[in-house]
């Protein structure tokens, strides 16, 4: 047994006494549900900047003291979101923290810069550097978030200080293209918080080759004292159909009714094969689906026994007696925030087209990438 030299032997049982590094997601309603909204920088156009903007209090706490090592971020996974292919960007990352708020965002990229930094920028985190971003498949039945597509890894740690996280991603390719990538997003259209609809689960579940579906279809987001409207699509025409509600889906204890968010359901049946439960039981309708295969449901979300920012979730199950085994074809989850996503104003995102210093669009005030954070 050949023993260490003395001198190896000390950092290496400090390496062993370093922790393990650790991740959080920003914002935090999006841990474990996809974004409401895209973005097409860095990834969709191969130059330009993306500026983010996020105000302190929108970061986790478990940052406060620790350095941020790195960033992924997400592709989406809306339904009839295609599988992407691989690409190529070249990428420069900077950030700082300094005292502007995110609702102040200007549209001059210098302007939103800390006192005292020189004119050639923010400091460099990452690159220049030609970042390859493997492709993507189809998102499938138990996938609610999308994959990280993009890792960024900082040379440098950016340490976590008082202030508000400004960052900067400049892609800079030898040609102008477009590309079909897009960016997992959240979005309280300008900074108004008025709660959250996102589908999870991409509706597979049955034989035939048009998904069966479930969306939010009211004109407004899912706010307490206001007209929920659900639409189902896909289904056979003239059938029974059959929706449930529970509440807080993504923490619901797993039971009879409920195999957890987004379980698979092949324990019932060997032809529910790739079929998903993303909601647990606790409310009952039932209908029929019109000659298209689709049905409307609306109720009213009573302010006097909802909270502001609780968690209600729907799918529905249509009957199919084609399918062999349980003849039952089941929708994607819809999962309702209600009133409030986090958000609000605390974040900005702004698009600068080119090698421009400046943003022909104004800022948009409670729109950011999903952020995963290495730290």
């Amino acid at each position: 047994m050949h023993k260490l030299p003395r001198r190896l032997l000390v950092p290496c049982c400090l390496l062993a006494l370093l922790p393990a590094q650790s991740r959080t997601v920003v914002p935090t309603i999006a841990e474990r549900l996809p974004g409401n909204a895209a973005l097409s920088l860095p990834l969709r156009w191969s130059q330009g900047t993306l500026v983010v903007s996020i105000d302190a209090a929108l970061l986790p706490l478990a940052l406060t003291g620790q350095a941020i090592h790195g960033l992924r971020l997400r592709r989406p996974t809306f339904l009839g979101e295609p599988a992407y292919p691989a690409v190529q960007r070249t990428i420069t990352v900077r950030a700082a923290f300094g005292p502007s708020a995110s609702a102040q965002l200007s549209a001059t990229r210098s302007a939103n810069w800390p006192a005292g930094t020189p004119a050639s920028g923010l400091p460099i985190l990452a690159g220049p550097a030609t970042f390859p971003v493997a492709q993507t498949a189809l998102p499938v039945a138990p996938q609610a978030t999308g994959d990280e597509f993009l890792v960024i890894a900082f040379a440098a740690p950016l340490p976590v200080v008082a202030g508000n996280l400004l960052l900067e991603f400049e892609v800079a390719s030898a040609q102008f293209a477009i590309d079909s990538q897009w960016v997992d997003a959240v979005w309280s259209v300008n900074g108004v918080e008025s709660g959250f609809a996102v589908t999870v689960g991409d509706g597979a579940c049955t034989p035939r080759t048009r998904p069966i579906q479930l969306t939010w279809n009211a004109p407004q987001a899912p706010t307490r004292g206001s007209t929920a409207s659900i639409v189902l699509a896909g289904a056979l025409p003239s059938i029974p159909v059959f929706l449930w509600l529970g509440l807080d889906p993504q923490n619901a204890p797993v039971g009879p009714s409920f195999f957890g968010f987004g379980a698979g359901l092949l324990a019932l049946d060997p032809s529910l094969q790739g079929c998903s439960q993303w909601i647990p039981v606790a409310s009952l309708w039932n209908g029929i689906t019109n000659g298209a295969g689709g049905m409307t449901l609306s109720f009213p979300i009573p302010a006097g026994i909802t909270q502001a920012g609780q968690q209600i979730g729907m799918q529905a199950a249509a009957l199919d007696t084609a399918r062999t085994g349980v003849p039952l074809d089941i929708t994607n989850g819809l999962v309702l925030a209600l009133d409030r996503t986090g958000l609000g104003s605390r974040c900005a995102t702004m698009l600068i087209p080119g090698t421009a210093s400046q943003s022909p669009w104004l800022p948009n005030v409670g729109l950011m990438p999903v952020l995963v954070i290495e730290y």
